[in-house]
């Protein structure tokens, strides 16, 4: 009975220490930064339909003191507006990006404001994380997108 017993108890904890030790494979970092670099310049250059198409399907954006948007057609409700009116970024700085298998975050500060022709754009420092996931097809997609503002320090009394 002994005799059958170790051989399974040996197999199986080779099974648990071998399956444990695998890494996923190393993400493709510049195929990320491409699809980061594609959502500031589509940000930047009012392309809402590049926008919606860097979103997951399954997406969320956590504005700062605005509603939850879950899914495309919630996300594209609530980028039409900002964007078609001109909502732009300025001095965007990755803080940090690290991805490991299929999921990468990043964190950065940037200004955004309302650019109208004619007229002086008010800029507000903001703080912002981003969650990346790959999809089935290789690419990037933003998963989870949000941000809140800095507010302008104050003097002490």
């Amino acid at each position: 009975m002994i005799s059958k017993i170790v051989p399974a108890v040996i197999a199986i904890s080779m099974m648990a220490v071998f399956g444990c030790t695998s890494n996923p494979p190393e993400p493709d970092m510049d195929a990320l930064r491409a699809a980061i670099s594609r959502f500031y310049e589509a940000v930047e250059t009012g392309n809402t339909q590049q926008v919606y198409d860097l979103f997951s399907d399954s997406a969320f954006i956590l504005p700062n003191g605005g509603r939850m948007a879950h899914g495309s057609t919630a996300i594209e409700r609530l980028w039409r507006p900002g964007t078609d009116s001109g909502f732009r970024l300025k001095d965007v700085e990755v803080l940090e990006l690290h991805a490991s298998g299929d999921v990468a975050y990043e964190i950065h500060s940037y200004y955004w404001g309302m650019v109208k022709e004619g007229e002086e754009t008010a800029w507000h420092k903001t703080k912002n994380v981003h969650i990346w996931r790959l999809q089935p097809d290789g690419s990037w997609k933003l998963h989870v997108d949000i941000w809140n503002g800095t507010p302008e320090a104050t003097p002490s009394p």
